[in-house]
């Protein structure tokens, strides 16, 4: 997985965690990272930019596991996340969607 995704990935999950500080600095280390931008005759080109994807490496990639998938990513977090305490973070939760932690 690219890091732009992964970093993309972790953001989502700060997101649904309620911690949008967080998701901001997450934010900026993914847009700091080189990637292509979304080309413009690519498909939803608009709906992805105004979702906050930026370039093509911040989505799935067409051959990745199907657990990298952005229309079910939110709700997947959501349903990991009932199941964890209000106190788990980022790590965690990615950890429990079965990605593994950045120094693995």
């Amino acid at each position: 997985m690219h890091s732009r995704r992964y970093d993309e990935r972790r953001r989502q999950a700060a997101l649904a965690q309620g911690l949008p500080a967080h998701a901001s600095v997450i934010l900026g280390q993914r847009n700091a990272t080189a990637g292509t931008p979304i080309p413009a005759g690519f498909p939803w080109r608009a709906s992805l930019v105004a979702a906050g994807y930026a370039c093509t490496e911040d989505l799935p990639a067409p051959d990745a596991d199907d657990r990298d998938d952005a229309a079910r990513e939110l709700d997947d977090i959501e349903r990991v996340e009932a199941d964890l305490d209000d106190d788990t973070d980022t790590e965690q939760l990615l950890r429990a969607l079965g990605f593994p932690a950045e120094d693995d």
